[in-house]
């Protein structure tokens, strides 16, 4: 009796092998055909560099991130296989899954899933950089990556993983909890790297003309929560994206706060030439202005900075006790930074 079960047993282990095989070519086959399309203009259909301060006020028509035709060159639909294709990875997943083979056919598919997206963000622009890079990185470069941050966020949650999910879903059909668990798993790790980014750049030395990146970044995380809450259904990745948003409206803060006070400071006494409008003054209604297209965002950021503030008695102020202007709220319950852009917004700037 033992004999027939042990041939039984390798016959059923050998045919696991071979599905498994042909479950990984089928995986593969994806990546191999999609290989053969150039997309090398993918990078370009991001690479439209949104400018810091200094060159803003020129022009702001990309505020808004990802425009139509962006996504539009990506071609097509992602991720792309037939439906021949689909159809075999679930009869193959669903048979081994039944014989006890569940974990195998996981590990390819979650493994061979990983490097395809993975691929697919380097060629939209977009790559898992560590915080020591990121902090090494000239401000110009960085710009130009915080902007491909921004776009392939917003095309990875609109495009890249609903796509995955419908074939996530399709391949696991049998067993929903399984394709739950494997899409949570693939969107999580994908995610985190874009929020380890959002930290690295949050922690790097701040400046006046970082401003405005920083509260785009904001922005994006903020308007990406509910659809990675609707999306993943995970209450750890939601937490990290709050972090990850919460640091850099800090960060937004601080480097206010930093120029309030150099603003401050500057004792010059020297008269300008003709009684002409002085660089520092013609310089902060320049960047004031600028500032109330964010006005909203700005004043999430330090409402949210105040409520911390209360909340830790311990945690250093944002400026001198003797700083009115940054400290308590106005009648409308606003902080009292934001309230000066409703003066700037009423003027019309220096040129």
């Amino acid at each position: 009796m033992a004999v027939p079960l042990n041939r039984s047993s390798n016959v059923l282990h050998l045919s696991m092998s071979l599905l498994d095989g042909e479950f990984r070519t089928i995986l593969e086959s994806r990546i191999r055909n999609h290989n053969q399309n150039n997309y090398s203009d993918s990078k370009t259909a991001y690479a439209s560099k949104q400018p810091s301060f200094g060159s803003h006020h020129q022009d702001n028509s990309d505020r808004g991130g990802v425009q139509p035709e962006a996504e539009t060159a990506i071609g097509e639909e992602f991720p792309a296989y037939s439906k021949e294709s689909i159809s075999n990875m679930n009869k193959i997943a669903t048979a081994m899954i039944s014989l006890g083979y569940e974990r195998e056919c996981c590990m390819a598919y979650n493994m061979i899933r990983k490097t395809a997206f993975n691929s697919e963000l380097d060629k939209l622009g977009f790559t898992n950089t560590s915080i020591e890079d990121v902090q090494r990185m000239q401000w110009e470069t960085l710009e130009g990556e915080i902007s491909a941050w921004i776009d392939v966020l917003k095309h990875c949650y609109s495009v890249l993983l609903p796509g995955e999910l419908k074939l996530c879903n399709f391949v696991f059909s049998e067993y929903p909890s399984v394709s739950q668990r494997l899409f949570n798993d693939l969107a999580s790790s994908i995610t985190v790297m874009f929020l380890n980014f959002a930290e690295a750049v949050a922690m790097t030395k701040q400046s006046a003309e970082k401003l405005f990146k920083f509260l785009d970044m904001y922005e994006t995380l903020r308007d990406m929560i509910p659809t990675i809450d609707n999306t993943t259904h995970s209450r750890d990745l939601k937490g990290e994206t709050f972090t990850a948003k919460r640091l850099l409206g800090e960060a937004a803060v601080s480097i206010f706060c930093d120029l309030e006070d150099s603003i401050r400071r500057d004792h010059s006494r020297t008269p300008v030439p003709s009684g002409a409008v002085h660089p520092l003054t013609r310089y902060t209604m320049n960047y004031l202005k600028y500032a109330c297209e964010y006005k909203n965002t700005l004043e999430q950021v330090f409402q949210q900075h105040q409520k911390t503030e209360e909340g830790n008695a311990n945690a250093g102020k944002c400026n001198q006790p003797d700083a009115e202007i940054t400290e308590g709220a106005d009648e409308d319950g606003n902080p009292k930074n934001v309230a000066i852009f409703s003066a700037a917004e009423n003027d019309n700037g220096f040129a």
